[in-house]
């Protein structure tokens, strides 16, 4: 992902999120959603005190979201729409009502505003990160059939 900026992610953080969806990707590591996003979080915590924690594990979710969608596309073939039915995601509007944000929708209408509404952001990241590693075992399926 060379064009990817990363602000508040550090370069190690990210190469081990990398390594992480990579062996996702292939077969390597356990595809237990729960496990690999308490893997994830550990890497990301959040310290109370520092606003800038929450902003780098929201910019590491969203980059691991990133990587996912990346390979998942890979293996599946670039069929974007049956990859969001397999995996059950929702768009951002629903998270904003399910969260019940004060922020107004037109500050969190994109990925690009998760910054603007931290809360929301951390709760459909999860579930993208939660539904994207539980396709990949039948995209992998589906993979080596064809």
């Amino acid at each position: 992902m060379a064009r990817f900026e990363r602000y508040y992610l550090d370069k190690k953080s990210a190469e081990e999120i990398e390594e992480m969806v990579a062996g996702l990707a292939g077969g390597i590591q356990t595809t237990d959603p729960e496990n690999f996003l308490n893997k994830l979080t550990a890497k990301l915590p959040i310290i109370k005190s520092d606003i800038s924690s929450v902003r780098r594990r929201i910019e590491g979710f969203y980059f691991t979201t990133e990587l996912l969608w990346r390979e998942a596309l890979r293996l599946h073939n670039g069929d974007r729409k049956e990859i969001i039915h397999l995996a059950k995601l929702k768009p951002l509007s629903h998270y904003h009502y399910l969260t019940g944000s004060r922020e107004p929708q037109r500050n969190v209408m994109t990925r690009a505003d998760y910054f603007n509404d931290p809360t929301t952001a951390l709760v459909k990241l999860h579930d993208d990160i939660i539904g994207l590693v539980s396709v990949f075992p039948v995209l992998q399926k589906e993979a080596a059939t064809t």
